[in-house]
């Protein structure tokens, strides 16, 4: 029984220290910091403040009247808020006209799947074989590879596969 207390207890503090950690993130990304690093040396900053209170009432103070080690992450993050007031101007992009001549043909030829070739090449004399192995009439079972192979090196028109 003491074993599970223990364990309760080293898992309550594990979540106390992710939430704690969690509700660091939530208030320094609505701050605008969202490098690492610069959350790493805000968080020690605040470790070493003296009667720091909550990190959120914390960092709403750093906010408004920042310490001179944190005033340059603080007033970058002003700074690149301000320049997105401006509204863009999109260029016009003028539509061509259609051809004044009518296509003819498919326009979609060409786009269907190239045959599947198993990697092995048959030559003329590996066809011989698999023929006289099936007692000269046809290709037996190397029949589909053979002619797989041959499709897609382009020797003959195959089944698309």
């Amino acid at each position: 029984m003491k074993g599970l207390k223990g364990a309760l207890a080293e898992a309550h503090g594990k979540l106390d220290t992710t939430s704690s950690v969690h509700e660091q993130d939530i208030a320094l990304i609505s701050a605008g910091i969202i490098d690492s690093e610069v959350r790493e040396f805000v968080r020690e900053r605040f470790g070493k403040a003296k009667d720091p209170g909550d990190f959120a009432t914390w960092m709403a103070g750093q906010q408004k009247d920042p310490s001179p080690l944190l005033a340059p992450f603080l007033k970058a993050q002003e700074a690149k808020a301000e320049p997105k007031a401006e509204p863009k101007v999109e260029a016009k992009v003028e539509e061509k006209p259609a051809p004044a001549v009518e296509l003819k043909g498919n326009p979609n030829a060409g786009t269907d799947q190239p045959v599947r070739n198993n990697g092995t090449s048959w030559s003329a004399d590996d066809i011989k074989a698999a023929m006289a192995r099936n007692g000269g009439s046809g290709l037996g079972a190397s029949r589909e590879a053979i002619l797989k192979a041959l499709a897609a090196e382009g020797l003959i028109k195959g089944p698309s596969v």
